[in-house]
């Protein structure tokens, strides 16, 4: 495989985000390696992912490649009869990829122009909360808060300066506090359907994405195909969650998840939020990810089955 690189590096920064762009000219019969080597080669091989990672930006590690477009580099000869000798208009150098002699290009059809488009993919293990995934693949983070409020009769609240219980007729909010998470595994081989179908309606035994124990709910996930140069199908994985955050009534400064409910007829000096378990087997309502699967919500993001 031959390729060459135009004197036309790009890269832009604004408020959306940061983009790079170089062009390469080459056969049109090295354009597919040349995909795979710049977009990153997934395969599963019985059972067993093998991944060539994607190009970066140089100096750049979290600037990867997200797009690549071949078109003809003259356009009056889409098939490739022009030479690298009959290519003046512009010098052409390679600086960070694979390097071969210039003149090992001569006489060789240089008819495909491949413009190759960077995007920001988050650095895998960075200390933002976020699981880890295997290498090679990439998970995007978003998150939306929001806060609802259980509504308590008054009769079941006192004022702080006297103790003296409020009017039956007015309504206290008490609130809670929710954040949406949806966590986006870019690249995946082998999607883990049989962790997303144990593991929904489950909470977290550890901490995750920065919240404390018991306070996520895995809300399910959605799967669907990404496209690659060969034989093996590309997935991206899209997992939703639910954090909640219920505030304690003690000044304790504890934070209770959806398996504790409030109850109002309490007495002095004891949580109105308290665990609450099904009737029959005993046990909470929403189960701990960790009693699903061997690693809980960390299997959500290993190959599957």
């Amino acid at each position: 495989m031959l390729y060459l690189e135009e004197v036309f590096a790009k890269l832009s920064v604004d408020d959306g985000g940061v983009v790079g762009q170089r062009v390469f000219i080459m056969a049109w019969t090295d354009v597919s390696d040349f995909f795979a080597l710049m977009y990153g080669a997934y395969t599963n091989n019985s059972g067993q992912t093998v991944v060539t990672a994607p190009q970066h930006w140089p100096g750049i590690p979290s600037l990867y490649v997200r797009g690549l477009d071949a078109e003809p580099q003259d356009p009056s000869s889409p098939a490739g009869n022009q030479s690298y000798q009959q290519i003046t208009s512009n010098q052409v150098v390679d600086f960070t990829l694979p390097t071969f002699p210039n003149q090992g290009y001569t006489g060789k059809p240089c008819g495909a122009r491949v413009t190759v488009i960077y995007r920001p993919f988050a650095p895998n293990g960075t200390p933002d909360g976020k699981p880890s995934v295997p290498a090679g693949t990439f998970l995007d983070f978003e998150s939306e808060s929001t806060e609802t409020a259980l509504p308590v009769p008054g009769r079941y609240l006192k004022w702080a300066s006297d103790s003296v219980v409020l009017p039956h007729d007015v309504t206290a909010p008490v609130p809670i506090y929710n954040e949406e998470i949806r966590l986006t595994w870019h690249r995946v081989t082998q999607p883990p359907f049989s962790a997303m179908s144990k593991l929904k309606g489950c909470v977290n035994e550890n901490s995750f994405c920065n919240h404390g124990q018991q306070r996520v709910i895995y809300l399910g996930g959605t799967v669907s195909q990404e496209f690659q140069i060969g034989n093996t199908i590309l997935y991206t994985v899209a997992h939703r969650f639910r954090a909640e955050e219920k505030p304690g009534t003690l000044a304790s400064g504890a934070i209770y998840g959806p398996n504790f409910m409030y109850r109002k007829d309490v007495g002095a000096g004891t949580e109105n939020w308290q665990l609450v378990k099904n009737q029959g087997s005993g046990q909470v309502i929403f189960p701990y990810d960790t009693d699903q699967t061997t690693n809980g919500f960390e299997d959500l993001f290993s190959y599957g089955p």
